[in-house]
């Protein structure tokens, strides 16, 4: 399954799941913002969105779960930006 959106200044965002249930949200970003501590994602704010919160409903309404853990991924090239999400 994958989802296309925009994020508040026109950039595409891609939610994918993935085959162990979990989620890859990613597109063009020049930056970041994220809380927690070294161990533990709390949060994560694309530039432009979405945000996306530990206890947060995945993207609102679209019935993919809760978000119990995220995780960033480094893989990705520069400008661009992607994590990994897990749901109940």
């Amino acid at each position: 399954m994958q989802d296309k959106f925009k994020s508040r200044y026109g950039q595409d965002r891609i939610i994918t799941k993935q085959d162990d249930g979990s989620f890859i949200v990613e597109g063009e970003s020049d930056y970041y913002r994220a809380a927690g501590d070294e161990h533990t994602l709390t949060m994560v704010d694309f530039q432009g969105g979405p945000f996306i919160a530990v206890g947060d409903p995945l993207l609102g309404n679209k019935n993919h779960g809760v978000v119990n853990k995220i995780e960033i991924l480094k893989e990705r090239k520069e400008g661009s930006f992607a994590v990994k999400i897990f749901c109940d």
